[in-house]
């Protein structure tokens, strides 16, 4: 992975992610040191970002005993946090599409922003943004949806994007050049798309205002997004 794709996302997110923790981290063998905070555990890797804004990864496996408990105490303790969030109750019926009133609960990894709860955006307006780096419409629906973001988002606004790209560097270039500082869902399998099939999505854009898991306005594209979010925020 090219870990320069993901810096913008990582600085804009660092501050407000409850689990960075600063160490010195040390590899056993080697006593080699690296300053840094603790991003979260990848597959067998440790991810740590230095003070000067990069991200490197460290094998689980190299670390001191020290580390490799701090850790696994990190993990326990974001599994714990994970599991108290309150599901909530399910009405939408997978394939069909998106309707007002319906309940939904989604979480994911993203490409960029690390793991993504619904659940956890609870007060918030959120935007759930079907879209792709080839749809000339999605693309073209692009600078009102930034302006929005920009101009809400202190007021409570998330944006959740959910791409039915599949060249994920594609994307990933798409979104550092494109300044997208949201979240990013993304399974390469484009119109297959897990999420995609889950809320029977056949054409994009296809956008929808939710609010505490529940779809509230579907449909809110150009002016009509500026306007929903100043009836609901300001």
């Amino acid at each position: 992975m090219n870990t320069k794709l993901l810096l913008p996302a990582v600085l804009c997110l660092a501050a407000s992610l409850p689990h960075l923790q600063a160490r010195t981290w040390k590899e056993a063998e080697t006593g080699r040191t690296i300053e840094g905070d603790f991003r979260k555990v990848n597959g067998n890797d440790v991810e740590i970002l230095r003070p000067n804004g990069t991200m490197v990864k460290i094998p689980l496996a190299k670390l001191s005993d020290e580390d490799k408990t701090f850790v696994s105490e990190q993990k326990a303790a974001g599994e714990a946090s994970a599991s108290a969030v309150e599901r909530p109750k399910v009405t939408h019926k997978t394939g069909e599409k998106l309707a007002e009133g319906d309940v939904i609960d989604i979480s994911f990894r993203s490409v960029n922003a690390g793991k993504i709860d619904l659940a956890e955006m609870k007060g918030k307006v959120v935007l759930l943004d079907f879209w792709a780096t080839w749809c000339g419409p999605c693309v073209a629906e692009l600078p009102n949806v930034k302006e929005a973001y920009k101009t809400y988002h202190e007021k409570g606004f998330e944006v959740i994007g959910i791409s039915l790209d599949s060249d994920k560097g594609a994307l990933e270039n798409f979104i550092k050049e494109n300044d997208m500082p949201w979240a990013q869902y993304f399974d390469g399998e484009g119109w297959d798309s897990k999420l995609g099939k889950q809320y029977g999505i056949n054409s994009i854009p296809a956008v929808y205002l939710v609010k505490d898991n529940k779809v509230i306005a579907t449909g809110v594209r150009g002016g009509a997004l500026g306007e929903k979010l100043k009836e609901l925020l300001d």
